[in-house]
């Protein structure tokens, strides 16, 4: 990936933001692992059914779950999400533009994790919407913390929030998952 296109620099835009970067990662570590799908497969990546990935993202759960007492949840979720969430993007990608469609997403790669999530967005160019406020600061010293939270951050906050044991979660997936789709 790195001899064709500069991981550097699609991984440390000019600009940075974690949903950025979150979308940006789940491409590469998709791309990877759809990779070594194809190459397991003997090249034939159509094996990866979406029930394996969905065998996958609980399998990663589990693990996960055996971690929670040790790490927060959140930070779990966020550090899984690009290997299965990108996995599960490459998938559709190649399902329907093959390994060239997916090689031309790294000319134009995705700006959030909404496109991650919902690849149909990126295969439309349905771009994320960026709001932005400009605030007034008590004072020139005052630090202000900016960033941009894209889709995936909401989810792992109302499913740490709403089921903070990992076998409750799976019950309220298709509600998060609702709720976060705008």
């Amino acid at each position: 990936q790195d001899m064709a296109w500069d991981l550097r620099k699609l991984l440390r835009p000019d600009w940075h933001q974690s949903d950025l970067l979150g979308a940006r990662s789940a491409l590469v570590e998709g791309d990877a692992m759809f990779t070594h799908v194809s190459a397991v497969n003997r090249g034939n990546p159509s094996y990866l059914r979406l029930k394996d990935v969905h065998a996958m993202r609980q399998g990663v759960q589990n693990i996960n779950a055996t971690l929670v007492d040790r790490y927060p949840r959140f930070v779990l979720d966020q550090l899984t999400m690009p290997y299965v969430e990108g996995l599960a993007f490459a998938r559709i990608i190649y399902a329907y533009d093959g390994w060239h469609g997916l090689n031309d997403v790294y000319n134009i790669p995705p700006m959030s994790t909404a496109e991650i999530l919902l690849p149909e967005r990126y295969r439309k160019q349905v771009h994320p919407v960026f709001l932005h406020y400009n605030l007034e600061l008590p004072s020139p010293q005052t630090r202000r913390y900016t960033d941009v939270w894209g889709m995936m951050t909401p989810r792992h906050i109302f499913s740490a929030s709403a089921a903070p044991e990992y076998e409750h979660a799976s019950n309220l997936i298709g509600t998060i998952d609702h709720t976060t789709a705008g």
